[in-house]
């Protein structure tokens, strides 16, 4: 599949958008999942709704579900919330446990995502479990945030950040803030669309003019 090519040009006065097609063509779409979303730090909660052992939280990246864990020796992993077995989902929501049950089958893992249980498969060769592990992807936090990445070789969520950490190094109680609400809105567009919006503020006198009376 090829597409319309785009160059982009820094100066202001030879903007132009990206190519329409880009905004409605299902292949790109896919390809944005692997190389975008498959490829990049996304955030994914916070860190204290996984500060003890056995706490854990769901979320999904593009179209992989993650389970994001604190084990019971104090490592925070992330993992396929995808039972290797039919492709239930092993958790859902956000909680404690001492493991992770699929719902479909039974099949249990750890909260290192190892696979430790699997219901009358006595006898069943040329398999193992130690094969059939739960997925691992990269997880990394920055203060009170987790982040978690799909691709295992990619760069520290340090170069994706830049001086972002220390721009805001010295704002008081950064680190402290507690979680108060979760609001959710599903919007029908592609999500270049959405991007499109928060990036520009020509809009902005005329949507949100008491926003606009504040800057």
């Amino acid at each position: 599949m090829s597409y319309q090519e785009y160059e982009f040009d820094e100066r202001l006065e030879h903007a132009s958008t990206l190519p329409s097609e880009w905004y409605t063509d299902a292949h790109m779409l896919e390809a944005e999942k692997e190389k975008v979303f498959g490829r990049t730090w996304q955030l994914v909660g916070r860190a204290d709704a996984v500060a003890q052992p056995g706490q854990y939280f769901t979320a999904n990246i593009g179209d992989e579900p993650v389970i994001v864990a604190r084990g019971t020796d104090g490592n925070l992993r992330a993992f396929s919330n995808i039972c290797r077995h039919r492709a239930g989902p092993v958790a859902s929501g956000a909680g404690r446990r001492n493991s992770f049950q699929c719902g479909y089958h039974g099949w249990t893992y750890a909260l290192d995502g190892s696979l430790i249980a699997t219901r009358e498969f006595d006898g069943v060769e040329c398999w193992s479990k130690e094969e059939n592990c739960l997925p691992l992807f990269r997880v990394e936090t920055w203060g009170a945030l987790v982040f978690v990445n799909l691709d295992t070789e990619c760069a520290p969520l340090g170069e994706t950040l830049e001086d972002l950490p220390q721009l805001t190094g010295q704002r008081e109680g950064w680190n402290s803030m507690q979680f108060a609400a979760r609001k959710e809105w599903y919007l029908d567009c592609n999500w270049k669309v959405y991007v499109d919006n928060y990036l520009e503020g020509y809009h902005i006198p005329i949507v949100h003019p008491s926003l606009n009376r504040e800057l």
